[in-house]
C-alpha cells in the first residue's frame, strides 16, 4: 500500500514538473527556429539564416530569394535570435546569445569600459577559426583531361592543371601548375610543364585592399622552339571587388626573365609584368567562371610581349567534382617568323575542388 502511494506521489510530481517545463521547452524550440531578420534601407525585409559576413558583405540565405550577398551599408537593422560570434574591424571579437542592432550605435562592454560600435564596424559574423587568427585556410583545384585512341592510330593525351593556396590574416601562399603528356604510336609528341609559386603579404587587412608579393615561374617544353623560361618577379596587388558575382584582382610589377630557345643564345632581360584575375558565379550557384591573364613586356625590346589568357568555366557535378571547360590563348611575339605567334587550346575535363 505504501509502495503504491509513493509511486502515485512521484508520478504526480513528475507529471506536474513535465507540464510546467513543456511550455518553456516549446518556447526555446520556437526561439531556436526563429529566422534571422534583416531590414534594408529600401524598406525590404528578409527572413532566413545568415551564413556569415566578411569584407563588408553579408551572406544570407533568404526564404524567398535564396542565397544573396548584401552590402552591410544597405542594412538598417538586423536581428539574429541565436548565439553568434561577431568580429569587428578593430579586431575585437564577442560572442552573444543573440544579436540585434540598428542604425544607432550600440555599446560593447570591454575591459577598458564601454565602447560604441555600429553595423558598418562589423568585419565578420560567425567567422572561421583562421579569420580569428587561429590556423591556416587552404583551398585548391585539380583538373584532368585524358584522351586515348586505338586502332589505325594509337594516341594517348593527358592534360593536367592544379592550383592551391594557403592563407592567414597576414600572408598568402599560392602554387599552380599545368602540363601535357602526349604520345602517338608509342612515340612521345608533347612534354610540357609550367609551375608558378607566389607569396603575398597583406598591407591593409585580409582581402580588403592591397598586398605586395613575389613570384617565380619555370616552364619547359621538350617539343617546342622555346626550350625553357624562368621569371622572377616583384609586384603590388589589389583586390578591387570581392562579391561572388564579380571578383577582380590586379597585380602589376617588375620581373627578370631568362629564356632558352632552339638555335639561339640564352636571353635575359628586365620586364614589366601583370596578372589579372576575374571570378564570377553569374552562371548560377555552384558554378565558377574564371578569366586569368598573365603578361610580360620586354623592357629591352618593346616589340617583344608575352600574353597568356585562360578562361575556365566550372559546372558542379557531385560532391566536390566539377565539369570544366577551358579556353587558352598563348601569344608570344618572340618566336621566329615561321612559327605562329598565337596558340589556341580548348579542353574539356573533370575537376575536383576543396
Amino acid at each position: 500500500m505504501r509502495k503504491s502511494r509513493l509511486t502515485l506521489i512521484f508520478g504526480t510530481v513528475f507529471f506536474l514538473i513535465s507540464t510546467a517545463m513543456a511550455p518553456r521547452a516549446m518556447a526555446q524550440e520556437l526561439a531556436t527556429d526563429e529566422p534571422t531578420r534583416i531590414e534594408l534601407n529600401s524598406g525590404s525585409i528578409l527572413l532566413g539564416d545568415i551564413s556569415g559576413a566578411s569584407a563588408g558583405k553579408i551572406s544570407f540565405k533568404s526564404k524567398s530569394a535564396g542565397l544573396v550577398i548584401i552590402p552591410i551599408e544597405r542594412v538598417v537593422r538586423i536581428r539574429i535570435p541565436k548565439s553568434v560570434v561577431i568580429k569587428f574591424l578593430d579586431g575585437r571579437v564577442i560572442r552573444v546569445p543573440e544579436f540585434e542592432a540598428g542604425l544607432d550605435p550600440f555599446e560593447v562592454i570591454t575591459e577598458n569600459g564601454a565602447k560604441a560600435y555600429s553595423l558598418i564596424d562589423i568585419d565578420a559574423v560567425n567567422p572561421e577559426d583562421w579569420l580569428l587568427g587561429r590556423g591556416i585556410h587552404s583551398t585548391g583545384k585539380v583538373r584532368l583531361s585524358w584522351e586515348k585512341q586505338s586502332g589505325n592510330t594509337e594516341k594517348n593525351e593527358l592534360d593536367y592543371n592544379f592550383n592551391a593556396s594557403w592563407e592567414n590574416l597576414k600572408s598568402r601562399w599560392k602554387i599552380r601548375g599545368e602540363g601535357e603528356l602526349h604520345s602517338a604510336s608509342n612515340e612521345k609528341t608533347s612534354d610540357k610543364f609550367t609551375i608558378v609559386g607566389k607569396t603575398d603579404r597583406f598591407l591593409t587587412g585580409h582581402q580588403k585592399g592591397s598586398h605586395i608579393g613575389t613570384n617565380i615561374l619555370y616552364e619547359t617544353d621538350e617539343f617546342s622552339e622555346l626550350k625553357s623560361r624562368y621569371i622572377l618577379g616583384l609586384y603590388y596587388g589589389k583586390q578591387w571587388y570581392t562579391s561572388p558575382k564579380f571578383k577582380f584582382l590586379f597585380e602589376p610589377g617588375l620581373a627578370f626573365v631568362g629564356e632558352s630557345r632552339e638555335n639561339t643564345d640564352k636571353e635575359r632581360y628586365p620586364a614589366l609584368s601583370w596578372e589579372i584575375e576575374i571570378n564570377s558565379n553569374l552562371l548560377g550557384v555552384g558554378t565558377e567562371t574564371t578569366l586569368t591573364q598573365n603578361g610580360i613586356q620586354n623592357l629591352d625590346n618593346f616589340d617583344d610581349i608575352i600574353l597568356n589568357t585562360l578562361l575556365v568555366i566550372q559546372f558542379p557535378l557531385i560532391s566536390k567534382f566539377t565539369l570544366d571547360t577551358s579556353f587558352k590563348f598563348e601569344y608570344d611575339s618572340g618566336v621566329p617568323a615561321t612559327i605562329d605567334k598565337m596558340d589556341e587550346t580548348i579542353k574539356l575535363g573533370i575537376g575536383y575542388r576543396w
